[in-house]
């Protein structure tokens, strides 16, 4: 009879799901916003600025989930996040299309003058990477 009960036990932690991936902990979102589609479908000069409710301080960590269908195969939508005391200070997000699927992130810093600039793409299944370090000086 105990064998029986080690072996359930033991054959219980075997078939027993395990998953690497944790849910999401929903006492650490601070905000949730959802942009619509129609707001990716503009030039940058009359792209919707939206406030967050409260200031985000040291740290921080952004998920973001492109649930867009491209109808446009050189499209892209770009998410710019900006500093409210500098708005020369931003994180830029880029997406693109398929088949190259375009990634990019930049970073501008005035304080350093330098833009941090990453490119990632996929052409037949390889990815390719891109850096920049651009400097901004201004001209004599």
């Amino acid at each position: 009879m105990k064998y029986i009960f080690v072996l359930i036990l033991i054959f219980g932690f075997v078939i027993s799901p395990v998953f690497a991936q944790e849910s999401k902990n929903p006492s650490l979102i601070i905000d949730t916003i959802e942009i619509p589609s129609y707001e990716f479908n503009k030039i940058l000069r009359d792209a919707t600025i939206i406030q967050m409710e409260r200031p985000h301080g040291i740290s921080w960590q952004v998920t973001i989930d492109n649930n867009l269908v491209y109808a446009n195969p050189n499209g892209n939508a770009v998410l710019r996040l900006y500093d409210r005391d500098n708005p020369e200070k931003f994180i830029e997000v880029g997406m693109g299309s398929q088949p190259n699927e375009k990634f990019w992130v930049a970073v501008q810093t005035p304080k350093e003058d330098t833009l941090l600039y990453i490119m990632i793409w996929s052409v037949d299944g390889l990815q390719h990477l891109r850096q920049l370090y651009l400097t901004l000086k201004e001209q004599d």
